[in-house]
């Protein structure tokens, strides 16, 4: 049952009913025109929503297509490669950024490729330590070590498991506290 007011509203507008029609159309318009351009603060969008979205209206940006790359980096490695793929394609250095930086800026498809190799830097670091801790088991560095390494690299469970078990040895150690508070 509606309320009385809207009952009363609704009969006045029986009783003129052009007033409705003629009214109507303009108001709709205006009404979907205001939905249209405010629609993304109506509209919560994820961080990666919106990178895509700037893609969409800027397909040919290199800045964009290297932004959600980064965005893919923690996500999908796969997808990372292909949005630094397309950066490199739509990249061209223009002399502007060279005097407004400090230091030299490097293509997107450097970046990704010092990425690569920080990674499978990172992964044999972690084979180091790893057959270093199976030889050594009584090593305490090589579980902090593995435990940062491990926290570096994003798998934080390995990483509180290897602080874990450093602080049941040794429960002063104050590197590995300090790591376990910002895990």
């Amino acid at each position: 049952m509606l309320p009385k007011y809207v009952l009363k509203i609704i009969s006045s507008f029986r009783e003129f009913p052009h007033i409705i029609r003629n009214i109507a159309a303009p108001i709709f318009l205006i009404t979907l025109v205001i939905l249209n351009l405010m629609s993304s603060t109506f509209i919560k969008m994820d961080r990666g929503q919106k990178l895509r979205s700037n893609i969409i209206k800027k397909p040919f940006n290199s800045k964009a297509h290297e932004q959600l790359a980064q965005y893919y980096l923690e996500l999908n490695t796969t997808e990372a490669g292909k949005e630094y793929r397309l950066a490199e394609e739509y990249y061209s250095p223009s002399p502007q950024n060279k005097n407004n930086t400090l230091g030299d800026v490097s293509s997107p498809w450097t970046t990704w490729q010092n990425i690569l190799t920080s990674q499978e830097k990172l992964s044999a670091e972690i084979e180091y330590w790893d057959s270093l801790k199976e030889t050594l088991p009584d090593y305490n560095y090589a579980f902090l070590k593995l435990a940062t390494l491990y926290f570096q690299s994003g798998q934080l469970d390995l990483s509180r498991k290897y602080l874990n078990h450093l602080l049941e040895n040794d429960p002063t150690n104050s590197l590995a506290i300090g790591l376990k508070g910002e895990l």
